[in-house]
């Protein structure tokens, strides 16, 4: 099921997330390193697979506001 697998890969990604954040080098140069090396590319895997997996999720279950909201809703 492609939901299950997306949800599967999300938490995955989230979890290496933090395991990252825990070892944060001390040095300023090498901590920009890692945050660019090891975290934006686990939220951009995040992002592509939450973009798909709202794609694929009825409204009445998404508790977020989609990707469309946030961009063109306007009050």
């Amino acid at each position: 099921n492609r939901i299950r697998k997306l949800k599967k890969d999300i938490c995955r990604d989230i979890e290496l997330i933090e395991r990252s954040l825990r070892q944060l080098p001390e040095d300023v140069l090498k901590r920009s390193y890692h945050y660019h090396d090891k975290i934006l590319p686990l939220m951009a895997s995040i992002r592509k697979n939450c973009d798909e997996l709202e794609l694929l999720t009825k409204r009445e279950y998404w508790p977020m506001p989609t990707y469309k909201e946030l961009m063109f809703g306007v009050d």
